[in-house]
């Protein structure tokens, strides 16, 4: 039996099911979100987990996609309410994917060391991709004398969505925009509240979306000069973005593998740079990255690949 943690509704859901129907394997999708009972009660070692009458506890893989999105601040009665149950639901399957009675893809210990970019930046040492110069300060002279008259960006190392109030408390995000100069030139010796990640700017002829499932990889390619808006942070053009699927050299492609395996995935979706010079720069790996859109253009590809892999792993 194959476990899926994560809402029917969700696209990477839905798919990935699609595919295990035709392969007929046999799975469960635990959606908690109210569409059938869910119980577990007692000790781990009781093998009391039960959800739409089915006993779980013999299950031989399961695979997260229990990414809950909502929005963490609002005004209303209705964003009050999504707001309680998305977090809920959100704890609820924080504490489920510790203790289900079987192997767990992506792992939580490997999806929690993912989310820290300065452990990723730390721990990649692969002569095949570049990573960026980086600073973290809270000294506006450190980072002046750093930056030089070099470019740089300044990114979030969290969650990007923070409080806006205009007339009433709302959300934003927070994407990579340029350093402000005119800011650092007009606050010499100052100490933020926080520290800044700042990165020097990477000259970019083209960015990469990389999905890697098992010792697959899945690439397209994003020219960020089709739009001025998405020159910093292609993101903020995305309803424009138009992505081209492509193939990186093999030993690209083998350093991808080999760095989503290092850090315990079986899969993750990495952002790359190319530089007019044709250096390759590694900027991320997000173990719970959003693949649907990336899916449609590869034809159903990424969700087959992930089925063939909890497919094998069940042994049927």
């Amino acid at each position: 039996m194959i476990l899926i943690l994560g809402r029917a509704e969700f696209s990477h859901v839905r798919r990935v099911v699609s595919h295990l129907d035709k392969k007929k394997q046999s799975y469960t999708v635990v959606d908690l979100s109210g569409s059938q009972p869910f119980t577990m009660s007692g000790s781990s070692s009781d093998g009391h987990f039960q959800y739409g009458g089915q006993d779980l506890s013999r299950s031989k893989i399961a695979w997260r996609a229990d990414k809950v999105v909502f929005p963490y601040f609002g005004q209303t009665q209705e964003w009050c309410e999504e707001y309680i149950t998305g977090r809920n639901l959100k704890s609820v399957y924080g504490n489920l994917r510790l203790i289900v009675p079987c192997e767990i893809v992506n792992s939580p210990a490997a999806t929690q060391l993912c989310s820290s970019k300065l452990y990723q930046m730390k721990n990649i040492s692969d002569a095949r991709v570049m990573l960026p110069e980086y600073l973290l300060s809270n000294s506006i002279d450190e980072i002046r004398s750093w930056v030089g008259d070099e470019p740089a960006i300044v990114k979030s190392l969290g969650d990007p969505h923070f409080p806006s109030f205009d007339g009433g408390l709302g959300q934003k995000l927070i994407m990579t925009s340029v350093l402000d100069v005119d800011y650092i030139e007009r606050n010499p010796g100052k100490i933020e509240s926080f520290p800044i990640y700042v990165q020097k700017r990477i000259p970019k002829k083209y960015e990469y979306r990389c999905v890697v499932i098992g010792d697959r990889v899945f690439t397209l390619r994003i020219d960020p000069s089709q739009h001025e808006i998405m020159k910093v942070d292609y993101r903020a053009g995305i309803n424009i973005i138009k992505y081209l699927p492509c193939s990186l050299p093999y030993d690209i492609n083998d350093c991808l593998v080999g760095i989503t395996k290092s850090f315990g995935l079986f899969s993750g979706c990495i952002d790359l740079i190319e530089t007019p010079s044709g250096e390759i720069y590694f900027l991320e790996i997000n173990g719970e990255g959003i693949w649907g859109r990336h899916d449609d253009i590869m034809e159903g590809a990424i969700s087959g690949a992930v089925a063939d892999y909890l497919a094998n792993a069940n042994g049927l």
